[in-house]
Order: C-alpha cells, then sequence, then structure tokens
C-alpha cells in the first residue's frame, strides 16, 4: 500500500499523512476572537461561547481562553491576538467564508526567523480547534513517505495522535523551492462521537513575498482526493499562472486508487484567480468529476516566495458522510 491511508475518510485522514506542522499551524483556527468593544471575560467564558462581531478583536492569553470562542458563528474580520502561552505572538482572523464553510487564517512569525500565511477551511471549526488544544502537548505518531515527478521532489509525511476521546491525524504534501516551502494539508478531528475535517495550505519562508513575475509560467505535480471510503492519487496535476492577466487554471487526471476499494475515472478543473499582493490564489466554480457524479469545489493555494512551487487545497463539501469526494490537497512545480 503506498500511502498509509485508510480504508474511510476517518480511516483516510485517521491513518494519513502529517506534516511536522509547526505551531501556528496547528491552532491556526483559533481565528476568531472574543470581544474587545465589549470587553468579553474570555477566561470565565464557558467553551464555544463567545462569537465576534466583523471587525473585533480580542486578545487570548491562554489555551483554555481560545477554547471560549464560537469561530464558525463569529464575524468575518474579527480577530484573537494570542499575548502568551504556547501560541504568543500569533493574530488569527476570521476570513471570508468558502462555500459556507468556516475560514481561519494566520500570518505571523513562527519563529524569529521564519514569515508564516496558512489558511484553513472546515465545517465546524470551533471543535477543530478544541481537538488541536486538547492535542498540542502530545506526541504524535509519525511517518512519512516521498515522490519523485517529472523530476522534482515532494514530502509527505503524516501523523497521528490520540489523548481519552480526542483524536487527530494529518497529512500533507510539501514543495520546496529557495528559501520557502509550501503544502496542502489536511487534518482530520474527532471528540467524542464529533468530528470534523480541515482542508488548507501553510507557506513558511525566510522573507516576505515579493513581486510576482510577468511572464506566464506552468506548474506540474501531484494532487490527492479523499471520499469517505476511498483515497486518490494523480502525478497528472497541472496548473497554468497568466501572472500579468492574474488568472489561471487548474486540472488533474489520471487518478490513481491507493487506498480503498473502489476504482474511478476522476477528472479535476477550476479556473484561478492570483492575489498579487501575498502570493496566493483561489478557485471557484470548479469540479471534480469521478465517475458519474459531479461535485463543485473551491481551489486554495500559495505560491513559495520565489514563485517556482506552489500548494494548496481542494475544497469539496467536506461532508464525512457523504459518498463523493470531501476534498483534497496539491502540490506542484515548474
Amino acid at each position: 500500500m503506498e500511502s498509509g491511508l485508510g480504508p474511510s475518510i476517518q480511516g483516510n485522514i485517521m491513518k494519513s499523512l502529517h506534516i511536522a506542522f509547526p505551531l501556528s499551524c496547528l491552532v491556526l483556527s483559533a481565528c476568531g476572537g472574543g470581544s474587545s468593544s465589549d470587553v468579553v471575560n474570555l477566561s470565565s467564558a464557558a467553551p464555544g461561547s463567545v462569537a465576534l462581531k466583523a471587525g473585533e478583536t480580542v486578545q487570548a492569553s491562554s489555551l483554555e481562553e481560545l477554547k471560549a470562542l464560537d469561530l464558525d458563528s463569529s464575524g468575518v474580520g474579527s480577530k484573537v491576538a494570542v499575548t502568551s502561552g504556547p501560541l504568543e505572538g500569533l493574530e488569527l482572523v476570521i476570513a471570508q467564508p468558502i462555500s459556507d464553510h468556516t475560514v481561519m487564517s494566520v500570518d505571523g512569525a513562527e519563529s524569529g526567523t521564519e514569515i508564516v500565511k496558512e489558511i484553513v477551511i472546515s465545517d465546524d471549526m470551533t471543535l477543530w480547534l478544541k481537538g488541536q488544544i486538547n492535542l498540542l502537548e502530545v506526541e504524535p505518531n509519525e511517518g512519512d513517505r516521498d515522490l519523485m515527478v517529472d523530476g522534482n521532489y515532494y514530502f509527505l509525511p503524516y501523523s497521528e495522535k490520540n489523548l481519552g476521546t480526542t483524536s487527530k491525524v494529518e497529512e500533507a504534501i510539501i514543495a520546496e523551492s529557495g528559501s520557502s516551502e509550501v503544502s496542502g494539508q489536511v487534518q482530520y478531528i474527532s471528540i467524542g462521537g464529533n468530528s470534523t475535517v480541515g482542508f488548507g495550505y501553510f507557506r513558511k519562508a525566510q522573507d516576505a513575498y515579493g513581486d510576482m513575475p510577468t511572464a506566464p509560467a506552468s506548474f506540474s505535480g501531484v494532487t490527492i482526493l479523499y471520499s469517505k471510503e476511498d483515497t486518490y492519487q494523480s502525478k497528472s496535476t497541472l496548473v497554468s499562472l497568466d501572472f500579468e492577466d492574474l488568472s489561471g487554471e487548474f486540472s488533474a487526471d489520471s487518478f490513481e486508487l491507493i487506498d480503498g476499494s473502489t476504482e474511478m475515472v476522476i477528472n479535476v478543473a477550476s479556473p484561478l484567480s492570483l492575489n498579487a499582493s501575498d502570493g496566493t490564489f483561489s478557485g471557484a466554480n470548479g469540479s471534480v468529476k469521478a465517475g458519474s457524479t459531479t461535485t463543485s469545489i473551491d481551489i486554495v493555494g500559495a505560491l513559495t516566495t520565489d514563485n517556482n512551487a506552489a500548494a494548496g487545497a481542494i475544497v469539496g463539501n467536506l461532508d464525512l458522510n457523504a459518498g463523493e469526494i470531501i476534498g483534497g490537497i496539491f502540490a506542484v512545480q515548474k
């Protein structure tokens, strides 16, 4: 078996792959803070009880205060600044939703020398954050594999954590170029009988993103897709970017079943829009056609700071009980 992914999304992502995710990545979804204008006391609030209005900011001085946030009910642009503890210095922000899913971003320094940009998308970010915090100090059970596609190297680490009724499995695919690396990542969280999945991207670099080039560029690489029961991998992933028009195209086909039982012909296609200010891109109105089923998708991703590699996530319906593709991750290089 090539990947170590399990027979269901719970199994797929519960046996799956994880980056040695930086600390910011592990608790990105803390993004939706409390309330500065009403002076909400997070230290005395019940878990998941504090929703911010759009644009509000709150400070959180502990992980327990972060657990008080209702991220899924907080408004776009609300922020939480972490002032102490293992996540001190991070600013976590609720971004525009994607297909009714909660989106959390974090911009800040992973350490004194690396600049981090990250986004996570989930249908239950509050549960996602609680699971991350519960397991923050737990040592992971880790593994990895690597791939060579079109002469380029990709690293696919994974990990699993368990403590009481909380479990987490993470998978990523990483591409490196110059002084930066980018990854598409997926994380499965379960607490008791409740579960959620988060897809997103992560970039770390020695320098902030600079300028986009003017000439168009083509990239190729790897995509991994998940359904409830099966995992599929394509080494025929193409991304074309027109940096002048800030547009592009994503496509992937020739998927192979790497875990599960249902072989299918799968094709992915989506237009892309680029953000020249930070080297990220997104796609709406895309689709995954898997067998006879077509699923609408969104795409989020980030370029390395030298614009020679990119990685991100494919966001489907995120329904762990659906029979269709729920999402995926990808990485590409020139």
